[in-house]
């Protein structure tokens, strides 16, 4: 989930600003997106990063973020973290327990249920991090086949087939 928040934000208006700023400060995470940088740069990052561990990793990626948020606000949403890998959660970890100021917010989901069953981690961390105030939890209802049919309805601009409705709610759960 990181790399393709990291692949969206280098294709957004600020492309060249956060390619440069992951070039000096993040060059692991850069190599890992193809075709941002040119070949022959692309040899010397990987020349630069020979040896570096998966810490040194997720200190550049917590410091390019802070760099970039330091002018203006970044807001990084990662869906579903309850499919998260191990590293992932490492990092969000990382990020939530810097003190550096920056205007950067991060939100994440996931479903407890399915945390328990595959990212017991991920709740271990949530508790931990809003235990020493670093995150807010947001315990969502789920939605009712109503709520469901409102929202596409809000979200297609108009009436929306009845099956598309119950499609939708039976494979969201609400």
């Amino acid at each position: 989930p990181l790399l393709e928040v990291l692949m969206r934000l280098c294709q957004g208006p600020d492309k060249a600003e956060i390619i440069a700023t992951l070039q000096r400060y993040a060059p692991m995470w850069l190599l890992q997106l193809p075709g941002l940088v040119e070949p022959d740069e692309a040899e010397r990052l990987a020349r630069q990063v020979v040896g570096a561990t998966p810490e040194r990793m997720t200190r550049e990626l917590c410091n390019a973020l802070e760099l970039l948020a330091s002018d203006k606000p970044l807001l990084l949403v990662l869906d579903d973290l309850h499919w998260a890998d191990a590293s992932t959660i490492d990092f969000l970890s990382a990020l939530a327990q810097r003190r550096q100021p920056a205007k950067l917010l991060l939100l994440g989901t996931y479903r407890p249920a399915d945390a328990v069953l595959h990212a017991q981690n991920l709740r271990g961390v949530v508790r931990d991090l809003r235990d020493r105030d670093r995150c807010e939890e947001l315990l969502l209802e789920l939605l009712s086949a109503r709520d469901v049919a409102s929202y596409l309805r809000g979200c297609l601009g108009g009436d929306v087939a009845d099956s598309l409705i119950a499609g939708v709610f039976r494979r969201s759960n609400g």
